[in-house]
């Protein structure tokens, strides 16, 4: 709304960077000011560094990078066999 509406690209970027970072931080203190489950807070964070539990919390992240290795962003399509 905010480019629709003729502002600088420098204030989209400057805001959504600030809302990400600022709504991650909101997210890992709620996790930690109201001791929610272990899992839930790993799940949070398991994106630092997913092969740390690359079986259990790192899983989804490491399988979204092999598709993303082995079809680029737009994927391989459909293959005729």
């Amino acid at each position: 709304m905010m480019i629709v509406a003729g502002s600088r690209i420098l204030y989209f970027v400057t805001f959504g960077t600030t809302g990400v970072v600022g709504g991650l931080g909101f997210m890992y203190i709620l996790a930690k000011f109201f001791h929610i489950g272990g899992f839930r807070l790993t799940r949070i964070t398991a994106f630092l560094n997913p092969w740390a539990d690359a079986q259990d919390s790192g899983w989804q992240i490491i399988q979204s990078l092999y598709a993303i290795g082995s079809g680029g962003l737009f994927g391989v399509g459909l293959r005729r066999q």
